[in-house]
């Protein structure tokens, strides 16, 4: 999905699909690897609705938890987004220290709020203050980003998964495939 060691988040912020040299890696679940609990932060910041039903302070049932709304509801209310780009760049800075991936793709509901990349960014920057320097963290922007498929990953992976077990399955009967499959 995301080309050459790209990590995606999964749902909960606590998984994370790693894709290395273009091949998807997971683990349990289906959603990816799993890499524990999102650092919190210090209290000011604790999310008093961890015990939803994903565990993910970042996630939409405990946006709705914690603000009474619904985050499509909350467009407008900047410290919502503020709090969220907080947990999502926490996520962000444990899977560059724990994966280094030369790119953090986010998506999901909580992410169709497009003010929050910025926002993202921005905290990413400063909870990681300098403590890793790379070329990929030079520009934000080509390093946390939206997924490129929409909502539409979960469809595309499948249709990827699917024409390789069909190519595979021709050239086990010895007919080749050619560019057929290459969409």
């Amino acid at each position: 999905p995301g080309g050459r060691h790209s990590l995606w988040p999964g749902a909960a912020q606590q998984r994370a699909g790693k894709a290395q040299g273009g091949q998807g890696e997971s683990g349990g679940g289906g959603g990816g690897e799993q890499v524990g609990p999102v650092r919190q932060g210090d209290n000011s910041h604790r999310c008093p609705c961890q015990g939803t039903k994903d565990g993910s302070p970042g996630a939409g049932p405990a946006i709705e938890e914690r603000w009474g709304a619904k985050g499509i509801e909350l467009k407008d209310r900047r410290e919502v987004w503020e709090l969220e780009a907080y947990y999502i760049a926490q996520a962000c800075v444990n899977f560059t220290l724990v994966y280094s991936p030369r790119r953090i793709i986010l998506g999901g509901g909580v992410m169709h709020q497009e003010q929050l990349f910025p926002l993202v960014r921005q905290q990413y920057e400063e909870l990681m203050a300098g403590y890793v320097v790379t070329p990929e963290l030079e520009n934000l922007n080509r390093y946390i980003v939206p997924c490129s498929l929409g909502d539409n990953q979960g469809v595309m992976g499948c249709l990827e998964l699917a024409l390789e077990a069909v190519g595979e399955r021709l050239l086990a009967k010895g007919i080749q495939t050619g560019k057929l499959f290459d969409l």
